[in-house]
């Protein structure tokens, strides 16, 4: 008959913990450090980030974080945006870009939000206008844009960077 002692399971347990306890505090380390590092990445990818929103799908497809077409553009804006060689076809929010300069990420309670610095000296913020009068939500990135953030930049160098502390 086969018994199953208690030093059985001792012996195996105690293999494990002498395998895995040298990395113990390492992943406490990480665990602990791993939001910080993800908002590091963000900021040191800002520009790319950011590019997926300016680009992608204001400047090349006229959508809000939804997905949805924003209003169109009245025709006195489609004339003067057909005459500076602008698409006139779909709203871009583009017009010198200084509004897509603006554009800068912060990191709120673990969710990475997308602001734009466009108050002027009086008083009037053509962000909130914009976002306003466009379904508010011109400054979220669609789930396929927020997907591929995190599927191609930060997550991978979110790897590397555990990686390099398990092997530090």
């Amino acid at each position: 008959m086969y018994n199953k002692t208690p030093d059985v399971y001792r012996g195996k347990f105690s293999f494990m913990i002498t395998a895995v306890s040298p990395y113990l505090d390492t992943i406490k380390s990480i665990k602990s450090g791993i939001f910080i590092e993800a908002e590091r990445i963000i900021k040191e990818n800002e520009r790319e980030i950011l590019n997926y929103l300016r680009y992608d799908q204001l400047f090349d497809k006229g959508i809000d974080g939804t997905g949805k077409k924003m209003k169109p553009y009245v025709e006195s804006t489609k004339r003067l945006k057909r005459k500076t060689g602008l698409p006139s076809d779909r709203r871009t929010h583009f017009q010198t870009g200084k509004h897509y300069q603006n554009f800068y990420t912060e990191v709120r309670k673990k969710t990475l939000e997308i602001l734009s610095n466009t108050r002027a000296k009086n008083g009037f913020d053509l962000g909130e206008y914009l976002n306003l009068n466009n379904g508010g939500r011109v400054y979220e990135l669609t789930k396929e844009n927020n997907d591929k953030i995190n599927d191609e930049i930060i997550f991978p160098k979110l790897i590397e960077w555990v990686y390099n502390q398990l092997i530090s």
